[in-house]
Formats: structure tokens, sequence, C-alpha cells
């Protein structure tokens, strides 16, 4: 299933997956993991096996996958064309609607003590390997609301 960047208002008609993206950040990058301007999120297509798709889409593109998460078994890549940044994810079924929103914040730690008692949590509180740090929770709906910090030393 591919998530794409469209108005919410047309994603909720349609049950069409939605990812929110304000633009470029101050450096002009666009894209994943806390890279962007205050409040935007990476545009996802998760895929079967995610092996396989890197594969395709290097010799395809002809750019390296970069961003390998977890490190040891991963689940999740992104590519880098010019300013425009996209990312891979290892499908896994679920029973959540496919909608995932990545909302940057100053304070995730104070975020995670706020949401976490009440949280469906889907991904505790961690560190990225692009030195972000984020968490991931549910709604009642299964749509993952995922919270990061940015590396603010990059």
């Amino acid at each position: 299933m591919a998530t794409a960047v469209v108005g919410w208002e047309l994603a909720w008609l349609t049950g069409a997956p939605v990812t929110v993206d304000n633009g470029p950040d101050q450096a002009g990058r666009r894209g994943a993991l806390g890279c962007c301007d205050g409040h935007s999120s990476a545009v996802r297509a998760n895929v079967r096996d995610l092996a396989a798709a890197i594969e395709w889409y290097e010799r395809l593109l002809g750019v390296p996958a970069e961003g390998h998460w977890p490190p040891d078994e991963p689940t999740y890549v992104h590519f880098t064309l010019g300013p425009a940044q996209f990312a891979l994810g290892q499908y896994t079924p679920a029973p959540a609607t496919g909608a995932r929103f990545n909302f940057e914040v100053d304070d995730v730690d104070a975020w995670w003590s706020r949401l976490r008692p009440d949280a469906d949590v889907l991904e505790p509180l961690l560190t990225t390997a692009y030195g972000s740090r984020k968490f991931t929770i549910r709604d009642p709906d299964g749509n993952e609301l995922g919270f990061v910090q940015a590396d603010r030393a990059r």
C-alpha cells in the first residue's frame, strides 16, 4: 500500500493513506524523520519484500538507499532524489487503516510523558539512525501518529 501526499479531505473521503508534508526545511530538504520545517512527515510506500524493493529502486533510480533502520534488520529505508525524499517500509499486515502522520515537535520527551499513559504505543521512544528521537502511537481506528524531534546538531 503506497502512502501519498494528498489533501486530508480527499484521504478522509476515499480512505487513502495520507502523509502531511509542509514543505522543505531551512536547508531546502524535504523528507523523512525529522528533517523538515516543523510539522511535516515522511512519504512512505509499504512493500512486501523490502530487500527486493531496495534492489529495484536502486537499479531504476540509480541512487542508493539511505537510512536503513533498524541497522541490524532494516524495515525502513529512504531515497533522496534532488530535494525530494521518499521511504520504503516493510509491509506488515495489521488492522490499521494505513494512514500514518509524523509530527515534528520541539520536545519529544514531554509529548511521550504526556501521551504514554493513555496511548496504544506502537513504537516506544527511541533514537533513530538519523539522530532524531521519536515514538509512535495508534488512534482508536488504527491510524499511526508519530512524534519526532529532529537532531538539532545536524
